[in-house]
């Protein structure tokens, strides 16, 4: 779900080799340049910011806290980093990734048609991969795309990398469930405030400070104060207490998202009994193959769905919070062996009250692997 982005990063951002060794980005970087090779790139340019890095990240493990940084990967030899912000950062930078040359984005005019001449062979226009163009700001779309464009061809790389990042490696798992473990501490945190009587503010505060405690990256919650209609994030204080209480919690860790919806309550409604029931026929479903389509059939029960949710079913979650592909009845996509995927199910009824609950999973061959659930 696409919630507000923090103004101000926090959170650990650290390489931590231990749980990502620098073997994982080398094979990483070995898959990437086979597909180079297959469609004829000399190079591959792969930008991210604060905001979306998915790509940039699994390459290189930086992370922009502020800004942006480019990552420069050629069929051979090593790689290079690019980031925005003054020299005196860099070596800061240089302790967030394994790649060995990091240099400041301010020197990108120079380095950049540097770098492609040393890809040109025979005099001929190397042919480039460039991740991100969509979502670059435009002073970098000139300095970057612009200068690709005079001194070589280039392609979009977007669904090259998107597709090699869904399915998740072991040790990715191991990051998914790292943060899953976050993620299951902090909305422990916001039903032992809640149960103590705190406030809806005062428990989603708890929550965070929970999160942030744990070495949470970046956490997101929005919650209700409508008894579930709709979902808000945090403005203000407020003493309104809800029962039940429904909220949107999302948590990443060293770069891995995971995210929850739930509805708590010491009072189970029929409507939330009827979405548990719909999340359990979700979760059984969710096999290697199966489509959409038959997922929204194993939950449709006649429920009048939530507006927060609409048709949707749910995603694809990872180093993105809501990767693609999306969940729907109309899609045609199919869930693949190795993926993992945030599942939603909402009812909203003005009579038996409205509930939000979801899950995350792991699809392996033969099933699932249940990473969260409500």
């Amino acid at each position: 779900m696409r919630t507000m982005h923090p103004v101000v990063g926090l959170g650990s951002y650290r390489w931590d080799p231990e749980w990502l060794p620098l073997d994982e980005f080398e094979e990483r970087i070995r898959a990437i340049r086979r597909d180079m090779a297959s469609r004829g790139w000399s190079g591959l340019i792969v930008h991210g910011n604060s905001q979306d890095c998915a790509a940039l990240t699994y390459l290189t493990n930086f992370f922009p806290r502020n800004r942006w940084a480019i990552a420069l990967v050629p069929a051979q030899g090593p790689a290079k980093l690019l980031v925005a912000g003054s020299t005196r950062d860099l070596p800061a930078a240089s302790l967030l990734t394994w790649v060995k040359d990091v240099a400041s984005y301010g020197d990108a005019g120079k380095i950049l048609p540097g770098w492609i001449a040393a890809l040109a062979k025979d005099g001929a226009k190397p042919r480039l991969g460039v991740y991100g163009e969509s979502f670059m700001r435009h002073g970098v779309h000139q300095t970057i795309v612009g200068a690709a464009r005079q001194h070589a061809e280039t392609e979009d790389a977007d669904s090259l990398l998107d597709a090699m990042m869904r399915s998740k490696r072991p040790r990715e798992l191991s990051m998914i469930r790292k943060s899953c473990a976050i993620l299951r501490k902090t909305l422990e945190a916001l039903q032992g405030a809640t149960s103590g009587g705190a406030s809806v503010v005062s428990a989603t505060v708890e929550a965070e400070r929970v999160a942030r405690a744990s070495e949470a990256q970046d956490i997101r919650i929005l919650f209700s104060l409508d008894g579930g209609r709709t979902l808000r994030p945090f403005e203000g204080l407020s003493d309104v207490r809800c029962d039940p209480l429904v909220a949107y919690v999302a948590v990443r860790y060293l770069g891995y998202w995971s995210e929850a919806m739930v509805t708590l309550t010491d009072k189970p409604s029929a409507s939330r009994r009827k979405t548990a029931a719909a999340l359990a026929a979700l979760v059984a479903a969710a096999k290697p193959g199966v489509a959409a389509a038959e997922l929204a059939r194993a939950v449709n029960g006649g429920l009048p769905p939530h507006p927060m949710l609409g048709q949707a079913l749910g995603h694809a979650i990872g180093l993105k919070l809501d990767e693609a592909p999306s969940l729907t009845p109309a899609s045609a996509t199919r869930l693949e062996p190795g993926g993992v995927y945030s599942l939603h199910v909402g009812v909203a009824d003005e009579t038996s009250g409205h509930a939000l609950l979801s899950a995350m999973v792991a699809v392996h061959d033969g099933g699932n692997e249940v990473l969260w659930s409500a």
